[in-house]
C-alpha cells in the first residue's frame, strides 16, 4: 500500500510540473488606500514627519470627512407618535370638559308665571296645612315597657331579700341542763334494768 501512494504522489508531482504556476497577487483592499500608522521611532523625529506621510500613501484617496448622523431608531419613532396621539386626545377632552362647563339654561315656562312676571310660583298649587307628626304605637315597644318593669320587680325583690339577710339580729344564748344522772351508777353501760 505505501508503494501505491508513492506512485500516486509521483503522477500528481508530474502533472502539476507540466502547468504554469500562478504569481501570487494581494487583493485589492480598500485598507491600502488609508494612511498607515507612524511608529513610535518616527514621531521621534520631527523632520521625517513629512516624508513618512507621503511615503506611507497618506491623503491618495481620501475623500471628505465623515459628518456623523444621529440615530433614527424605531422606537423614538413610536414614542414620537404615541406622544402626538396623546397630545390631541388630552386636547380633544379639555375641548369637551369646556364645552360642558358651559351653562345651557332653558327659560321659565310661561305658563308658571303670573301675569305679573314676578313670581314663580304657579296659581294652581294649592296651600294645604303642613303634616303634623304622630307618635308611632308599636306593639314591640309595649313588650319592651312589659318586660322592662318585670325585670325591675325581680331586681326589686332579690334587693329585699339580700337585705333581709344581711340584717343579723342576735339571740340570748341559754345553756341547757347537763343530762340527768342514771339510777343505776355512773357510767353504766348498756341497757336499761328489767
Amino acid at each position: 500500500s505505501i508503494f501505491l501512494l508513492r506512485g500516486l504522489a509521483l503522477k500528481c508531482a508530474a502533472k502539476v510540473g507540466s502547468r504554469d504556476l500562478t504569481n501570487p497577487q494581494s487583493p485589492p483592499l480598500a485598507t491600502k488606500g488609508r494612511a498607515k500608522p507612524i511608529a513610535q521611532s518616527e514621531v521621534d523625529h520631527g523632520s521625517d514627519r513629512e516624508h513618512v506621510s507621503v511615503a506611507s500613501g497618506a491623503g491618495v484617496g481620501v475623500g471628505k470627512p465623515t459628518v456623523p448622523r444621529a440615530f433614527q431608531l424605531a422606537t423614538e419613532q413610536r414614542g414620537q407618535h404615541y406622544r402626538h396621539e396623546f397630545e390631541v386626545r388630552v386636547a380633544h377632552e379639555e375641548q369637551e370638559h369646556a364645552e360642558r362647563r358651559k351653562v345651557k339654561a332653558n327659560p321659565v315656562p310661561t305658563n308658571i308665571l303670573k301675569k305679573g312676571g314676578s313670581s314663580l310660583r304657579s296659581a294652581s298649587v294649592d296651600r294645604r296645612p303642613l303634616t303634623a307628626p304622630k307618635p308611632f304605637d308599636l306593639s314591640s315597644e309595649h313588650r319592651h315597657e312589659y318586660a322592662r318593669r318585670e325585670f325591675q320587680k325581680q331586681v326589686d325583690a332579690q334587693e329585699r331579700k339580700k337585705r333581709e339577710q344581711a340584717s343579723f339580729k342576735a339571740r340570748p344564748y341559754i345553756p341547757k341542763p347537763p343530762p340527768a344522772a342514771n339510777s343505776h351508777g355512773v357510767g353504766g353501760g348498756g341497757g336499761g334494768g328489767a
